[in-house]
């Protein structure tokens, strides 16, 4: 009877451990799906394929700091294929979709984002987060009024029109015969008008006439071919704007022809398109909105990450393209350059 009676005991307190175990289990199931995190949205903005390269160092920046696509992050990348009328719609459709973050890769994008984020707050009285990926005169278009506070955005500026009398001064010590040097710029667009003032600024220090060369459509650059009569300038310099931007293989093929030095803004401008450019890599400026996107990812807010200026800046000169154009460089003038492009110089 004792014997029975142990046995029975024994069984029931199996029975009851094993009822703990599956219960703790089921905790454990439960506790891990209510706590497990869903992969953060990440809505991305871009005008078109000019922003590749933004893009690709945003992906990549925020892969090596460990938000991997599909196990953390998601993206929704969408593009205006070049075409400037469509972005209004497009950020209206990101911003409303509430995303955890939505990055502007360009100043055409944030302006257009931001206005979307106003309407949407006017509306619900709710608002996204949103970092810009590399934005000329950001404190212009009113992206922030205070650096250190933001509020809901924040990003890289990145200095394009600052840097204007910079590329000057590097244009004439590359080509030291610059009297008069022809600004091409796009009028009403803040960044290129005032990226016009900085570099008459610098004319005024080195003694170097400014000839404005307007263009209002991608018709006025190809007027430039004809209208650029011999002696008109000794070279241009190009200010900020995606139209100017995007018309690479227009001014190349007028450099060649005209044989006159073109002076760019980006890094991938001189190693395609034009004798120098001194300014931000775009692929970099990805890489660093990155870190901006990671803090906001991380619950942080906009107030709390201040906007940033380039990481870095790098002088190309593409020594084809100066050869083919008869500008000679000495070995003091290459040294001025952070790298130098085309065959001539492998």
């Amino acid at each position: 009877m004792l014997q029975g009676e142990k046995k029975k005991y024994i069984y029931i307190i199996m029975a009851i451990l094993g009822l703990v175990f599956l219960a703790g289990f089921a905790l454990t199931v439960l506790f891990s799906e209510r706590t497990e995190e869903k992969p953060r949205r990440v809505a991305v903005l871009m005008s078109g394929e000019s922003r590749r390269g933004k893009l690709l160092g945003l992906q990549q920046g925020l892969a090596e700091l460990g938000f991997v696509e599909g196990n953390h992050i998601v993206y929704q990348i969408i593009s205006a294929g070049e075409n400037r009328l469509r972005l209004a719609e497009l950020a209206w459709d990101l911003v409303r979709a509430e995303p955890d973050v939505v990055v502007a890769l360009g100043g055409l994008e944030v302006d257009a984002v931001q206005q979307a984020v106003e309407r949407r707050y006017k509306e619900t009285g709710r608002t996204v987060r949103v970092v810009f990926a590399g934005v000329a005169s950001a404190a212009s278009r009113g992206l922030y009024q205070n650096p250190q506070q933001p509020r809901y955005i924040t990003g890289v500026e990145n200095l394009d029109a600052e840097l204007s009398g910079k590329r000057l001064e590097y244009f004439k010590h590359l080509v030291p015969s610059l009297k008069k040097v022809g600004v091409v710029y796009e009028p009403g667009i803040v960044p290129s008008e005032q990226g016009v003032q900085f570099a008459q600024e610098a004319a005024q220090l080195l003694g170097v006439e400014v000839v404005k060369y307007p263009v209002r459509s991608p018709y006025d650059l190809l007027a430039l071919e004809t209208t650029l009569f011999p002696g008109a300038c000794d070279g241009l310099l190009l200010m900020p704007s995606f139209m100017i931007e995007s018309g690479g293989e227009v001014l190349y093929r007028l450099s060649l022809a005209k044989k006159i030095p073109v002076f760019g803004l980006r890094v991938k401008d001189a190693s395609t398109y034009y004798f120098a450019s001194f300014g931000p890599h775009v692929y970099h400026q990805g890489r660093q909105a990155a870190r901006l996107v990671a803090k906001m990812l991380k619950q942080r807010s906009a107030e709390d990450i201040p906007v940033e200026t380039p990481d870095r800046v790098e002088l190309v000169i593409n020594v084809d393209i100066a050869r083919r154009i008869g500008v000679t460089l000495t070995p003091a003038q290459l040294h001025y350059a952070d790298q130098l492009v085309g065959k001539d110089c492998q």
